[in-house]
């Protein structure tokens, strides 16, 4: 049982949603293949239909028990005894939600693939080859059978996985971005904050009086004079001794109210006391532009837009895909 769950790890790439890896089959090899698969599929075995494809009790199992085995190996196996806030049902039933969603996912785009030219190549075919022969070496004959396993089936899951990824990929890797360095800088500071609130046991904020709330302005109007006449990080270590003070940052991570303000200090400029509504803050530019920090919040940017940019086809993609689920047999899968 362990061994099984191990080795079915990687078919959990679909986990990261739209960027994740994760494509499909064209390949008139693996189709034809499929097409023969499908046809020998035991009709009571067909959980769902979304467009052409099916989803059978099998290929369910697959996923689940993947999801199962990465899920317990960063949370343990209580986590399934854990019940979410504000929400009717357990984790277990979060995760098989949000696992049918991405099984969907990976079924709808794979019907697109075709559109885009896009199939599985020679590489793509060997990589499914090796990963199924991989996984077959891995376990016993028994095992397979008990978890209803066969190359067909592994060749089916994997393959779509590879190709829905190559279908994401080709319609966003063009799509023009409007992130840039300008739009994106990151810059290194000093920063002493003074909350106005405190945090309750359910972590939500609790603001303070009028009396607190001064006594709070006073502090930081002391902190301010001292970091401006004398060493920044000697304030912050009267004023804020258990702070961390130096952060890298950019206009999307600061208080709107105050992040022009903040960007635009210069290298070794100290601000004025700045004041929104949950916090004082003070700030020292250590750094006008971080280099490596500024590469990374583009590409982050990219991504995001790339991402909102891809969601906004498949949504449209989904509306108009036939999907038929039965309900009674998905919710018979277990773990």
């Amino acid at each position: 049982m362990k061994k099984v769950l191990k080795i079915l790890l990687p078919l959990l790439i679909i986990a990261a949603g739209f960027t994740a890896g994760i494509l499909i089959y064209r390949n008139t090899g693996i189709k034809d293949m499929v097409d023969k698969n499908r046809a020998e599929e035991n009709e009571s075995d067909v959980i769902a239909t979304i467009g052409k494809k099916t989803l059978t009790i099998q290929e369910a199992r697959v996923y689940l028990t993947s999801v199962k085995n990465q899920t317990e190996a960063i949370y343990g196996s209580e986590v399934w005894d854990y019940r979410p806030k504000d929400t009717d049902g357990d984790y277990k039933s979060m995760v098989k939600e949000s696992m049918l969603q991405k099984i969907k996912y990976i079924k709808v785009v794979c019907e697109h693939a075709h559109e885009y030219a896009v199939t599985l190549t020679p590489e793509d075919m060997a990589e499914v080859s090796a990963y199924v022969s991989d996984f077959f070496a891995g376990i016993t004959e028994s095992t397979a059978n008990e978890y209803g396993l066969n190359s067909e089936l592994l060749t089916k899951i994997y393959g779509e996985n590879i190709l829905a990824g190559k279908v994401y990929s080709k319609i966003t890797l063009n799509h023009n971005s409007s992130a840039n360095e300008e739009n994106c800088r990151q810059a290194g500071f000093l920063c002493m904050c003074f909350k106005k609130y405190s945090m309750d046991e359910q972590n939500n904020p609790v603001y303070y009086e009028t009396a607190a709330l001064e006594e709070i302005k006073k502090k930081a109007e002391a902190a301010y004079n001292a970091a401006k006449t004398g060493s920044f990080q000697s304030a912050a270590s009267v004023y804020c001794p258990e702070e961390e003070i130096e952060v890298t940052m950019g206009t999307d991570s600061l208080p709107s109210e105050i992040a022009d303000t903040v960007m635009a200090l210069k290298q070794g400029e100290v601000s004025s006391l700045l004041e929104t509504r949950d916090a004082y803050y003070i700030f020292k530019c250590t750094k006008y532009k971080d280099d490596d920090a500024t590469k990374a919040a583009v590409q982050k940017k990219t991504n995001q837009e790339r991402e909102e940019y891809f969601k906004e086809i498949y949504d449209y993609w989904y509306n108009n895909t036939d999907i038929s689920i039965d309900m009674e047999k998905w919710e018979s899968v277990d773990f």
